[in-house]
């Protein structure tokens, strides 16, 4: 899919805002670089250089091949899509006096090589935005560090970082809009809905990341707006050490009694590999088979929302 910002140097845009996800991987190469790149990270192996070499090294041998397997049977992913998406719906509504781009963790087109490259093109006004809806040291401590290596490179550039999204408005609304309309179009009646968040390990919350807290304020708000009964949990852990709780699995458990269950998985802003495989093909077989759920479903993420996007507009204009 060709650029958004194919034309810079001709339109002479002055700000520049870049999206950016994690992930997003289209081959198996790109899946191995991304596992080195993940685990070398500080932000996500709170471990000294050479122990992280180790563990990226080790990690990524015994993973990539199956990662990339996971792939290929969930059909890909929609992370680069969606991104790229997004950033030509924000192109078209913000006018010629923006470049729109977009950036993936721990690949080619990271933070920093986007960053530096509308810099070195003279954008001197540069708006970041987080995919990640839900701030953590995870996600977004690679982010900061590479915006602050681009301002220490490029000392007359100035970039915002929007790290907040869920607190617009206008990702409620997106949730709600999506939950709505899955309620109607399965004719249910009051649901109880299963918050599903990607985990982050406990560790990180104990040192003081408010992650799980944001999670839940979102959720909250959302269910009581629907009037509906909810909980949150926290799925996709990595590793035998201790992750957030109650995990996602723990709740199915618990809420069998409901007879209409959906998972809402709110950490998310499209399609992945931690909705298509670790919701739809491990929690909900093993809920019908195993719990005896008879009407548990999930709520499905679209790409290119229009509500969605008034979120990322607001925040550029909140920040001009």
């Amino acid at each position: 899919m060709e650029s958004t910002n194919n034309n810079n140097c001709e339109n002479k845009a002055k700000k520049a805002v870049l999206l950016v996800n994690m992930g997003g991987s289209e081959s198996e190469s790109q899946v191995k670089l991304f596992l080195q790149q993940m685990f070398l990270d500080k932000n996500i192996l709170p471990y000294a250089l050479p122990l992280r070499m180790f563990l990226s090294w080790q990690t990524t041998r015994k993973r990539y091949k199956k990662s990339w397997q996971c792939y290929q049977d969930m059909g890909g992913t929609d992370i680069r899509t969606s991104a790229k998406v997004y950033a030509k719906m924000l192109k078209e509504n913000l006018g010629s006096d923006y470049v729109t781009e977009t950036s993936f963790l721990y690949s080619n087109e990271s933070p920093i090589n986007q960053l530096a490259k509308l810099a070195s093109s003279g954008i001197k006004d540069i708006t970041v935005i987080s995919l990640f809806p839900h701030p953590c040291i995870c996600t977004h401590g690679q982010i900061r560090e590479h915006i602050e290596a681009t301002k220490k490179m490029f000392s007359d550039v100035q970039v915002i970082f929007v790290e907040h999204i869920y607190k617009y408005q206008s990702f409620n609304d997106f949730w709600l809009e999506n939950i709505k309309g899955y309620i109607k179009s399965e004719s249910l009646t009051a649901p109880f809905l299963i918050f599903s968040a990607h985990s982050i390990p406990q560790t990180f919350a104990d040192r003081g990341d408010k992650y799980k807290d944001y999670v839940v304020d979102s959720a909250t708000q959302i269910a009581d707006s629907l009037g509906l009964e909810f909980d949150v949990g926290f799925q996709s852990r990595l590793g035998k050490a201790q992750w957030l709780s109650p995990e996602t699995n723990d709740l199915l458990k618990k809420y069998t009694e409901h007879k209409e269950v959906v998972i809402v998985p709110i950490s998310f802003i499209c399609e992945n590999l931690e909705t298509k495989f670790d919701v739809d093909t491990e929690f909900l077989p093993y809920a019908r088979e195993e719990l005896g759920y008879e009407n548990i479903s999930r709520v499905k993420i679209p790409v290119g929302s229009a509500t969605l996007l008034k979120a990322f507009i607001d925040s550029v204009k909140a920040n001009d």
